[in-house]
């Protein structure tokens, strides 16, 4: 069970729905650990916003592909696609922040994208 989860800010934040013992641990962790350093913070904000990027540009192809269904569409797709996998793989940097973020956007194809990357 995650702990640790991050906000749209690139701030650590105990996951929803620990309980008041497990959050206090992320707390001592955070300060012990300087998780919440300008840097890392920072760091995380920029992947946190290029999530959404990629994820509101996925949402625009898809409304275009209703309309119309074209081979430059489906490419641009599945590279987006592509991208938010890697961003959120276990071996990519800061892959926590992309987890959290394609979680809480609460769109279907985007929270089923971090149970395939698992």
């Amino acid at each position: 069970m995650d702990l640790i989860s991050f906000d749209e800010t690139g701030l650590p934040v105990p996951e929803g729905g620990i309980g008041a013992w497990p959050a206090e641990r992320v707390k001592v962790t955070v300060h012990l650990l300087h998780l919440d350093s300008d840097a890392l913070v920072d760091e995380r904000k920029q992947v946190w916003n290029r999530c959404r990027r990629l994820i509101a540009s996925a949402q625009d192809i898809m409304s275009e592909q209703d309309i119309k269904t074209s081979v430059t569409l489906k490419a641009r797709l599945k590279g987006i696609l592509e991208e938010l996998r890697g961003l959120a793989a276990a071996e990519a940097e800061l892959a926590g922040t992309a987890r959290a973020c394609l979680l809480k956007s609460g769109i279907g194809w985007v929270t089923k994208l971090v149970s395939d990357v698992n």
